[in-house]
């Protein structure tokens, strides 16, 4: 194919069609697969999404995420971080960056938390001006560190409770992320009560930058008086409120004996 020239039809946007390109799934995952994926032909294919047959290029290459080598993630990672201003970027490139972030934990854990960083930067940029681009990148971050151990998300909260701090940093989006970590792990860690109750307990202390990121109802303060970003425990972490009788029949625990 490619020396008749096919990939210069194919991925022409001047003598290509939108049925081919829905089609070109395969291809790559075969050119990849037999490791003939080029710098050159991927090249060519990024061309596209700069046409109108870009959600079809950007979702083919969401899909194929899982068979790209590494250098094939870096070539996308930076022709977005570098390519692309940021008034231009949306949910396309952060759903691809999310994608390759999320296959490359096996090849290269540098580049996971090289995207995430991305991610991070955008949100508490105080020059990202667009809220629903920020909302965006928050819903890709959290997708994306949504599986990061415990240990590791300490760390962010800790960061997120000192760029809520600096002046310099817009609020709302930290808080907001904040929000969204808490809940997620909130959710993940619904089964394994011990789990969670470890992050409440390892997680209290001051609120200098060098103390442990404080529990779910510390941060924030709402319109009644409480948390604005309180998250609730999972039930199963909570202390129960109906226990069943038990079979003792006085609160000296004696047990009830049958005349």
């Amino acid at each position: 194919m490619q020396t008749h020239g096919v990939f210069d039809v194919l991925f022409d946007a001047k003598k290509t069609h939108l049925q081919l390109i829905q089609r070109c799934d395969e291809i790559l995952k075969l050119l990849l697969q037999e490791d003939m994926l080029s710098d050159e032909l991927l090249q060519l294919f990024w061309a596209l999404t700069r046409t109108d047959l870009r959600l079809e290029v950007y979702k083919i290459l969401s899909d194929c995420s899982f068979y790209f080598k590494q250098k094939h993630l870096d070539f996308l990672y930076e022709k977005i971080r570098h390519e692309i201003p940021l008034e231009k970027l949306g949910m396309e490139e952060f759903t691809l960056l999310s994608e390759l972030g999320k296959y490359s934990k096996d090849k290269d854990a540098g580049f996971q938390e090289k995207v995430a960083q991305f991610f991070w930067d955008l949100i508490v940029s105080r020059d990202t001006k667009n809220l629903e681009l920020v909302d965006n990148c928050t819903q890709k971050y959290r997708d994306m560190v949504r599986y990061w151990g415990l240990e590791k998300k300490r760390g962010m909260f800790t960061r997120l409770q000192e760029c809520v701090r600096d002046p310099s940093t817009p609020s709302l989006p930290c808080l907001k992320l904040l929000k969204g970590l808490i809940q997620d792990e909130s959710e993940r860690t619904v089964q394994s009560p011990q789990t969670t109750s470890t992050m409440v307990s390892t997680s209290g202390g001051g609120g200098s930058a060098g103390a442990q990121p404080q529990g779910p109802s510390a941060y924030g303060v709402g319109a009644t008086g409480g948390s604005a970003l309180r998250t609730r425990l999972p039930d199963s972490a909570q202390a129960p409120q109906d226990q069943p009788q038990s079979a003792t029949g006085d609160a000296g625990g004696e047990p009830e004996t049958k005349s």
